[in-house]
This record gives structure tokens, C-alpha cells and sequence, in this order.
């Protein structure tokens, strides 16, 4: 499943951007919320290899935490260098510019709110909504695009905001992963419900805000869940009873690739053309039920290939780190007589080198260690 995940990652840099791969492809919030499809899979096949649950919640924080703290600093030093050399203090230019004296208390705490959250992760989500808009003050900011001050500015990885809500559904997942099937389906159809309300509240236009609530987020956590028990309960046994080996080797891992990018292709298509026929919202949650067949297939081919593997390893720190990438990349394309189409290519191609880089250098060397401290930390506190 590494290659569904890469794939994700290029569509989110393509949303944030322009045009990364030549053909149609997913957008930022199909590929956030089939992310977090993802990640109720994970959950629900990892949970129970656990001693405890403070093993588990130890190995998260040190899974999400040592690689947003070491882009982060990698964003503030590059922010600084190029502020200092060119004047271009790329995502701390909000904090240079912010002035207590020109703004109001309350500005000045949401100013610092923000700076908590980037420190913890948590609230992200919050902050990407929260605008301060004289002389209503405090507005939740519906459209991003709009708003006097929005407060999103202040996120050092704005991309950062989704993880805030996987980190919700991490608190609970030790939890909710043990529900039946009933209580499962219970949270999925009252998360829809909400969606569904939002949606026609809302409409259409700003489908995008709504998957920053947890309570609408959970519903496709849940499906995840649903799509590992379809894999455990079903696909397993039945790959069990066929004649042949269906995981892919390196051989044939490129062939895989191809096919895999068409398959991709087609389920976008498919729902674009869908989102023709219905709201675009109903075919969203629509194509997430194919989802939850294809994830469990996708994985079962692929399980046992180090290559998909280290692939899809890639896809955090590009998730992390391409924003700040595409900034420098805005200020340098220029300099360079380099069309402004090859924006999101060029982004992406350093972004992927950069991820290589803090895997191979950084985050490989200490991922033995983050197993061995989880266990650690966690004997230690059960001891207490």
C-alpha cells in the first residue's frame, strides 16, 4: 500500500501547487481523508500487538513527534536564512510582521495560541478555521480565502492540521478498534449524519472544512476500521485457497506501479464523473466505500515488499515538508526563466529528494530505538 500513500502525498503537493503528474489525479481532500482511511486500517491491525496501551500511545508520539520536530526545525533555519540573506522570511514572515502594539489583547493570544499548537500539534485544526476580523473580532473562517486575519498564517506547517485530528483518533483508537460491528456502524452513520448536515448547510463549495472536525473526520477512521476486518475476516482466507502468490515481487514491482497509477486514474475519473450526476460531496462518500475494498486488496499485495514499504515511508516527511518547498520554489522559479507550470513538478522532485534524505539520515537510524524507548517508557509507567 507504500505506493497508494506516495501517490497521496504527490496529490496533496499538486493541490497546493499545479500540476504534478500528467494526467487527473485525486485532490487535497480526497487524498487527507483517504489518509485517514488509512490510518483506522493501520490502527486496527497494530492495536493488538501492544503490551498495553501506553506502549502504544509512547510509539505514536515518537512516530509523529521526531519527524514534525525535525522539519519544523528545518522550516524555522530555512525560514531565517532566507529572511536574513533575502528578505523573504517565508512561514515566519506572520510573526515578523505581527506588532502588539498595533493589535488588540485578544489578537496577541490567538497569536500565541497558535504558536502553542505548533509546538504540540494539537489544535491545529482549530487554528486553520479561526480568522480575527475587526470589528466582529473572533470568526471561524468558513473559506480560507477569506477573513481580514486569518490565523492559519501563523501555522508553521499549515499541512500539519490534519495530523491534529489522527492524533484525536489515536487517543481513542485503543478503544474504538474493540467496538463491534453494531457500535461501529453506530459512530459511522452519526458522523455521516453530521457531514450530511454540514453539507447542506454549507454546500458544496466548502466541502474541505468540514473534514477538519473530528466528528466528521471519525467516520472515515471507522471506515479504515471496517476495511482491516474485511481484510482479516475475508481476504486473507480467501488468498489462502488460491492456487498462486499474489504479493508482488521487486520484479514486476514497476509493472505494479503502472497499472496501480492507471487504477488511480480511473477512480478519480469515475467520481468526477459521478460528482456530474450528484453533489460532488455524495460522491466523495460514495467512492470512500470503494475505498474500503481496495485499501485491504492493496495492502495484501504488497505486504511483504521492503520496496513498497520504504515508498510509502516517503510519504510523511513529503506531507511535511512540501510546503515550504513550494515557497522556495515560488521565490527561485522566477530567477531561473522557468515556466510557473512546472511549479508543482519542480516541488515535488526537491521535496521527494529532501524526504530520502531525512529518511536515510535521520529517521531510519532511530527507528529501532523509537520501538526499544516505547517499551521503555511505557514498562515504566505501568510500574509507577
Amino acid at each position: 500500500m507504500g505506493i497508494l500513500r506516495f501517490y497521496l502525498a504527490l496529490c496533496v503537493i499538486a493541490e497546493h501547487s499545479n500540476s504534478v503528474l500528467p494526467w487527473l489525479v485525486h485532490d487535497g481532500l480526497e487524498s487527507v481523508e483517504i489518509f485517514f482511511m488509512i490510518s483506522g486500517f493501520y490502527m486496527a491491525m497494530i492495536l493488538p500487538k501492544y503490551s498495553n496501551v501506553m506502549e502504544f500511545y509512547f510509539n505514536r508520539f515518537l512516530r509523529i513527534f521526531i519527524p514534525y520536530f525535525l522539519i519544523c526545525g528545518m522550516i524555522l533555519t530555512l525560514s531565517l536564512i532566507f529572511g536574513i540573506v533575502w528578505g523573504e522570511w517565508l512561514e515566519l514572515e506572520p510573526f515578523i510582521n505581527f506588532s502588539v502594539a498595533k493589535n488588540s489583547l485578544y489578537a496577541t493570544f490567538l497569536m500565541i495560541f497558535a504558536t502553542f499548537s505548533n509546538l504540540t500539534i494539537f489544535f491545529q485544526d482549530l487554528v486553520l478555521i479561526l480568522s480575527y476580523d475587526l470589528p466582529s473580532a473572533l470568526n471561524f473562517s468558513i473559506d480560507l480565502s477569506e477573513g481580514q486575519y486569518p490565523f492559519y498564517k501563523y501555522l508553521l506547517d499549515p499541512p500539519a492540521w490534519s495530523i491534529s485530528v489522527e492524533l484525536i483518533f489515536y487517543f481513542f483508537a485503543p478503544v474504538i478498534v474493540k467496538f463491534t460491528n453494531k457500535k461501529l456502524l453506530l459512530i459511522l452513520l452519526s458522523s455521516l449524519t453530521i457531514r450530511i448536515f454540514f453539507y447542506e448547510m454549507i454546500g458544496v463549495k466548502y466541502n474541505g472544512w468540514i473534514h477538519k472536525f473530528f466528528v466528521c473526520a471519525i467516520a472515515l477512521f471507522v471506515m479504515g476500521i471496517f476495511s482491516f476486518r474485511l481484510y482479516s475476516n475475508w481476504l486473507i482466507n480467501l488468498t489462502k485457497k488460491l492456487p498462486i502468490n499474489l504479493q508482488i515481487s521487486n520484479k514486476y514491482y514497476i509493472f505494479y506501479c503502472g497499472f496501480i497509477l492507471l487504477f488511480f486514474f480511473l477512480t478519480k475519473f469515475a467520481t468526477q464523473q459521478l460528482g456530474s450526476i450528484i453533489k460532488m460531496n455524495y460522491a466523495y462518500l460514495i467512492s470512500y466505500l470503494i475505498w474500503m475494498a481496495i485499501i485491504p486488496i492493496l495492502f495484501q499485495l504488497t505486504a511483504n515488499n521492503k520496496l513498497d514499504r520504504y515508498i510509502g515511508n516517503l510519504s510523511y516527511p513529503i506531507y511535511l515538508i512540501h510546503t515550504i518547498v513550494i515557497k522556495i520554489s515560488q521565490i527561485i522559479i522566477p530567477y531561473c526563466s522557468i515556466s510557473e507550470s512546472w511549479l508543482g513538478k519542480i516541488s515535488a522532485l526537491i521535496t521527494i529528494l529532501a524526504s530520502v534524505v531525512i529518511i536515510h539520515f535521520f529517521l531510519n537510524p532511530l527507528e529501532k530505538q523509537r520501538y526499544v524507548l516505547a517499551k521503555t517508557l511505557s514498562n515504566n509507567e505501568w510500574s509507577k
